[in-house]
């Protein structure tokens, strides 16, 4: 007498486990993507912390001549590394930090150049202080401009069409020169965080802040 009972046959079985396969992979690619955007995200969460920090500490100087003490390439002022405290109240790097050898060269003439800083920081420097500088380390108005991102577009539909506006820090009328940080009444600045992270090996944050001398 045949049973009314019947299995699952090899064909079937086969087609089950292909699609669980799928659906397995499917499931581990979202949530590696997933942990790899947390990790960027928390990445830049640290940077961005970083960058304010140094910010607020600029900021508690004692009076708007002392931000020149920050252009010093040392420790605690022009740079510094990016740390956090875990739960045991230890301390320790929170982004791993990139070379000396492997950071990007100079963009802008201004106040860029990693490659340029006497004495030159280890590998643990994450956070550099950058100023709209000439060559030889003055504040200038010139190329201010480029330093902020102070532009206007001679084509409104063309985003490469900028043509770029310099600052006039010392509200004299013009901007050109060298200026002693005495003269100027605005000072731009920007903190660069640079990291090697899940998004590669090379990250940089630009953190762009404006300090105005307070009227006397």
């Amino acid at each position: 007498m045949r049973s009314s009972k019947s299995g699952f046959s090899l064909v079937e079985a086969v087609i089950a486990m292909a699609i669980m396969a799928i659906a397995f992979f499917g499931m581990l690619s979202v949530i590696t993507y997933t942990s790899r955007v947390n990790a960027q995200l928390r990445e830049r969460m640290y940077a961005t912390r970083a960058a304010e920090k140094k910010i607020e500490q600029m900021l508690n100087s004692t009076n708007f001549n002392d931000l020149d003490l920050f252009r010093a390439q040392t420790e605690f002022m022009g740079w510094e590394q990016v740390l956090e405290t875990d739960s045991l109240g230890m301390t320790k790097p929170a982004l791993l930090p990139i070379p000396a050898s492997r950071r990007p060269p100079a963009v802008v003439a201004t106040g860029y150049d990693y490659n340029s800083i006497v004495p030159p920081p280890d590998d643990k420097a994450v956070l550099f202080v950058r100023f709209p500088l000439r060559a030889d380390g003055s504040i200038t108005e010139t190329n201010t401009g480029k330093f902020c991102e102070n532009y206007t577009l001679s084509n409104p539909d063309d985003p490469n069409s900028k043509v770029y506006i310099d600052l006039d820090l010392d509200a004299n009328g013009t901007a050109s020169g060298a200026l002693p940080i005495t003269a100027c009444k605005i000072l731009p600045v920007i903190v660069e965080v640079l990291w090697s992270g899940v998004s590669g090996p090379v990250n940089v944050l630009r953190y762009r802040y404006t300090f105005y001398r307070k009227s006397s």
